[in-house]
């Protein structure tokens, strides 16, 4: 029984190019969970507001090594508060290093590809793949 053309095709490629092959799996692996991870919620415990000049001023204070810490916080419209603390959401650190390993992953991808390097080893090889794999099949 003779394999098919096209499933001969890929096993070589495979075959061939395994560790561009887990970069190609490992891309589509990282892109569902670009951004997915929550914002981080802040709440800083409010002790003096103002307003001046269309801005709003919070002044919070943060306990680290048993002393106080006063921090000013401007806003151009009125935040969130709760309790009488201000809520406010950051960016989650985690995402940039998902959006790194993503940016990493797709750039050695399309360098691969597009065999950009010294020789012709850099690529995936798609032709010369081709060119073995229709020989012994014919």
């Amino acid at each position: 029984m003779k394999i098919p053309f096209a499933l001969l095709y890929v096993l070589n490629l495979v075959r061939k190019n395994l560790i561009k092959t887990i970069a190609c799996i490992l891309i589509a692996v990282v892109a569902p969970f670009l951004n997915s991870l929550k914002d981080n919620r802040n709440e800083d415990k409010i002790d003096y507001q103002y307003q001046k000049d269309g801005q709003y001023f919070y002044v919070t204070q943060d306990i680290s090594n048993n002393e106080f810490t006063y921090e000013v916080k401007a806003f151009d419209k009125v935040p969130h508060i709760k309790n009488g603390k201000l809520i406010s959401y950051s960016y989650n650190d985690a995402n940039i290093g998902i959006w790194v390993a993503f940016v990493i992953l797709c750039f050695y991808h399309c360098n691969s590809v597009a065999g950009f390097g010294f020789d012709a080893s850099h690529g995936f090889g798609l032709y010369r793949d081709w060119e073995t794999d229709r020989k012994s099949v014919v």
